[in-house]
């Protein structure tokens, strides 16, 4: 019987492990920068410089406009591990709206929903 060579050099493993990712579309406006929205005095100039344009625009009888901006999930991969037995409980993934209302070029009212 041959004697046998027994490697003693370190095996290395590299695991990477990546929770699930979500992929969103849309204008993501925070709490903090719609609180810089001072009503009465900002204007839609301002909010459009400060926003971008809105997704979606709604004149009313009264002559005034509501903006819409809309930030949504549109695709979810799940991680590796929660393939393989990982949490049960699915993480929840929300629509976020933010709606400015205008009148005369002004903002007179917003809000998020």
């Amino acid at each position: 019987m041959k004697p046998r060579c027994i490697s003693t050099r370190p095996i290395q493993l590299q695991v990477q492990v990546q929770g699930p990712t979500v992929r969103y579309e849309g204008t993501y406006i925070s709490d903090e920068l719609l609180e810089r929205v001072v009503i009465g005095k900002a204007t839609d100039e301002w909010v459009v410089a400060v926003f971008g344009e809105p997704d979606a625009q709604s004149k009313l009888r009264d002559g005034s406009q509501i903006w819409r901006w809309t930030y949504r999930p549109v695709e979810q991969k799940v991680s590796l591990v929660e393939v393989f037995g990982g949490s049960e409980k699915e993480p929840k993934f929300s629509t976020r709206s933010v709606f400015i209302m205008l009148r005369d070029g002004v903002v007179v009212e917003k809000w998020k929903g």
